[in-house]
């Protein structure tokens, strides 16, 4: 009889190893899979923002002034317009479609791509977006964007950081 009972007690604290293992398992595969999901969010607005963003200049963007005081100045918005044409050799910018990237959507974690009468949705679980440029390299701009998502109840976070180059 004791015989019976340590055999139980030895099949069931192996069973209870190998479920331990596999739910541990699981919950790291659904982990890895939103991480995934997240950095691909981040890269989707980072690659859309570094397309339309390099047809601008320096000149077109209202609301990122160039600031060289040290005083980690980030802007939660940027707000700039296209090229419109060329006269007399000179870029001209197309006042009437402004483009805005900022954080909005729902509850404020979605990076909206916002023109006059239109808004689009460019990336999901975003906590932060933001943007900055100096006076020594006005062309140049530095982009902070943090993502945050929850998976197999946890926290799961990434920052994607870039600098753009400016073309016009």
């Amino acid at each position: 009889m004791i015989e019976v009972m340590l055999i139980f007690a030895v099949f069931t604290l192996i069973i209870s190893v190998v479920l331990g293992v596999l739910i541990t398992g699981k919950a790291s595969w659904y982990m890895g899979g939103a991480h995934i999901e997240l950095q691909q969010d981040l890269r989707r607005a980072a690659d859309w923002i570094m397309r339309e963003l390099r047809e601008a200049g320096s000149n077109s963007i209202v609301d990122v002034p160039p600031n060289d005081t040290g005083d980690d100045s980030w802007q939660t918005d940027i707000t700039f317009y296209k090229p419109g044409g060329v006269v007399g050799g000179y870029i001209t910018w197309d006042l009437t479609t402004p483009i805005q990237y900022t954080l909005g959507g729902l509850n404020n974690t979605q990076l909206l791509r916002i023109v006059p009468n239109d808004q689009q949705v460019l990336a999901n679980n975003i906590v932060s977006f933001q943007v900055r440029r100096y006076k020594s390299s006005p062309g140049i701009l530095e982009f902070d964007l943090q993502g945050q998502k929850t998976a197999a109840g946890h926290p799961i976070s990434d920052t994607l950081t870039f600098e753009l180059k400016l073309r016009n």
